[in-house]
């Protein structure tokens, strides 16, 4: 019996080593992704999502924050298409983990929303950013009111890229609330 906590014991210090190991690669590269330097923090994120892989599986929230951060560097390089592939993978994992209207999956549909905007299809990022916003406001308006701001602002800019003026100042007003 001993024997078998002990070996319990140490794996779990095993994983406990692991995960600082993974905590360090992602701040490294999110100090780096401040900096400016997308390419070089992409190569970290890359490691961490491995390493989460390897050490959770492929369908653990864990993963699912590493693909956004990866997502979000293609935003920063340009490569929206990628990004909104990272962004849909992640929102697969979260949906599964957390249910349908978690803030997680908000924050999956409004990057996804910023990825189409970049690509200046309005229409697609008016859609995710509704989602997002139908559940922030839903379920988190009180707690959160900036996240909901946000999500009010981006619709908003993207109506009026869709020479939709009037639509995009209700929601624009509503964010100044």
């Amino acid at each position: 019996m001993w024997e078998k906590l002990s070996r319990l014991f140490r794996k779990g210090n095993d994983i406990s080593a692991a995960n600082q190991g993974v905590e360090q690669l992602e701040q490294k590269a999110s100090g780096l992704y401040r900096q400016g330097q997308y390419r070089d923090a992409l190569v970290f994120f890359e490691q961490a999502l491995t390493k989460n892989k390897r050490l959770h599986g492929s369908k653990h929230p864990f993963v699912a924050t590493n693909l956004n951060d990866i997502g979000a560097i293609h935003v920063a390089l340009g490569d929206y298409r990628k990004a909104i592939g990272y962004f849909e993978k992640a929102l697969v994992i979260d949906e599964t983990a957390h249910g349908k209207e978690h803030p997680n999956v908000a924050r999956d549909f409004n990057n996804i929303g910023a990825a189409w905007d970049g690509l200046q299809d309005y229409r697609r990022a008016v859609e995710y950013y509704m989602r997002a916003l139908a559940i922030n406001t839903t379920h988190f308006a009180p707690k959160f009111p900036a996240t909901v701001a946000k999500d009010l602002n981006n619709l908003a800019l993207a109506l009026d890229s869709l020479g939709k003026p009037q639509q995009a100042l209700r929601y624009l007003e509503q964010a100044w609330k």
